[in-house]
């Protein structure tokens, strides 16, 4: 898919707002009877010469985290990186665009989302496998 491409297909299944050269993803979620929005910016980027999309997801701001327990809980993570923006700590994964579908791209968005909020619900607990349980596919 072309960034023109992801963008329309972006817009047809989720709503967006498009500040600067990325699109920003609002995902509708409900964990044990609470609702979250999480908030999925993706752009357009290249790895080895090939198209990709970079997806970056807010999952705490402010205060201080232990930089070992981040790492340890980094760990448990299927997909994605933890890394630090200025004050604010995100989830960011990328995928390959190039035989990619409609279906497949929002499903990647999607789990991608899901994955972010189970970060930001857990980040500041101890690093425990089962803290992910609840939210399992």
């Amino acid at each position: 898919m072309t960034w023109e491409e992801i963008q329309v297909a972006l817009a047809k299944a989720f709503r967006v707002r498009q500040p600067d050269d990325k699109l920003v993803v609002d995902i509708p979620m409900t964990v044990r009877g609470a609702e979250y929005i999480q908030e999925v910016s993706v752009a357009a980027t290249e790895v080895q010469k090939q198209p990709w999309l970079a997806m970056i997801s807010p999952v705490c701001s402010g205060g201080h985290l232990d930089l070992g327990q981040v790492l340890e809980f980094q760990g448990y993570l299927p997909l994605g990186a933890i890394v630090v923006r200025g004050d604010t700590y995100l989830l960011r994964h990328g995928i390959a665009t190039r035989e990619l579908t409609e279906a497949a791209l929002a499903w990647n968005v999607v789990a991608f989302a899901r994955e972010a909020l189970k970060v930001r619900v857990n980040i500041r607990r101890p690093a425990d496998p089962q803290a992910f349980d609840y939210l399992a596919e």
